[in-house]
């Protein structure tokens, strides 16, 4: 980025950022990690595995350190730290990963509409989150099927390169079913709207601590499109 924009332009930016709303926006995107654990510690309600509040935030954050991984998927280390801890298998708790996966994508969709009507024009974009929306519907319908996704368990379970892993994918089909019943995504979802409004909310401040007089309806759509992309 130093090397497309000018680096001294870039310099020059970042000298006239106004520091009194780094404390605020730092309260913020840690406030957002705090709503979401009570994400995380429902879902661990829901599969019946419990842990001290401390012990369990602490498990939240440290998994944050693979945040970086496509789909930030590298969170399942989350499900070695609760092996250790509880004795809980992986293949029964890496599903809480793609639930607050599913979760957030459906709060991006939303908070994508909020901040939409500036952006009308950007139909590649609108589309892209319907698409995105819709695939995120066809799986919870599929997975709601358990016919048809025991069906697709069992014949993965009779091809050599799955067969060892069948009864983990049971496992983890059974936890991912329990925690994406509608009731259980609309819970979720009321969870992730606030929290990762905070951040949008940081990302406001950061741009009036620039300069940049950007809405906050605005910045609900460039920061949600942003990380659905």
């Amino acid at each position: 980025l130093s090397a497309l924009a000018d680096f001294d332009d870039l310099q020059d930016a970042f000298s006239q950022f106004q520091l009194r709303w780094l404390p605020v926006v730092l309260l913020l995107a840690f406030l957002n990690y705090v709503l979401r654990y009570f994400k995380f510690h429902y879902y661990l309600r829901i599969l019946n595995i419990s842990l001290p509040h401390g012990t369990a935030f602490l498990v939240f954050l440290s998994s944050f350190v693979m945040a970086i991984t496509p789909g930030k998927l590298g969170e399942v280390l989350k499900s070695v730290f609760l092996k250790d801890l509880t004795g809980a298998s992986k293949s029964r708790t890496a599903p809480i990963v793609v639930a607050e996966r599913i979760t957030d994508l459906l709060a991006f969709i939303f908070m994508t509409l909020i901040g939409v009507s500036g952006f009308i024009q950007q139909r590649a974009i609108l589309y892209t989150v319907l698409v995105t929306f819709l695939l995120i519907l066809l799986f919870c319908v599929l997975i709601g099927i358990r016919s048809f996704s025991l069906a697709m368990i069992h014949l993965a379970g009779r091809l050599p390169l799955f067969s060892r892993f069948a009864p983990k994918l049971l496992t983890a089909y059974e936890s991912t079913y329990v925690l994406i019943t509608p009731r259980r995504l609309f819970w979720a979802v009321v969870i992730s709207v606030p929290s990762w409004s905070c951040e949008v909310l940081a990302f406001y401040l950061v741009c009036q601590a620039l300069g940049q007089a950007i809405s906050m309806g605005a910045c609900y759509f460039i920061y949600s499109v942003g990380t659905i992309l």
